[in-house]
């Protein structure tokens, strides 16, 4: 049995390894990216869990704010961050869901 009261085997209970295709590496890439060519960029990582629907990166770069939904090839966004991206757009914000780093190039002045 393990702490949480269910008993289950070794495999089941360890964590799924981090593969290129994650969202975490693919994150860990794009924020990377970002970095890189805009090291005066102002980034923002929400990280408050109790918070769902808010973008996986908010950013200020050459004054305009661009919000980041960063998902795994074949992922997609919930209605709730997909109402989250259109209310940023209809205030004049940048957001968009990416899939990889290179979609970043498309998107950054």
């Amino acid at each position: 049995m393990n702490g949480c009261g269910r008993s289950c085997s070794k495999s089941a209970r360890s964590k799924r390894p981090l593969t290129p295709s994650s969202e975490a590496v693919l994150r860990r890439r794009i924020v990377t990216a970002i970095k890189r060519q805009y090291p005066q960029a102002w980034e923002y990582h929400p990280c408050d869990r109790f918070r769902v629907g808010v973008p996986d990166e908010l950013l200020c770069i050459n004054g305009r704010f661009i919000a980041l939904e960063i998902k795994r090839h074949g992922q997609h966004p919930t209605p709730l961050q997909q109402e989250t991206l259109k209310r940023i757009r209809q205030a004049g914000g940048i957001a968009v869901v990416l899939t990889s780093v290179e979609q970043l190039d498309a998107l950054l002045p």
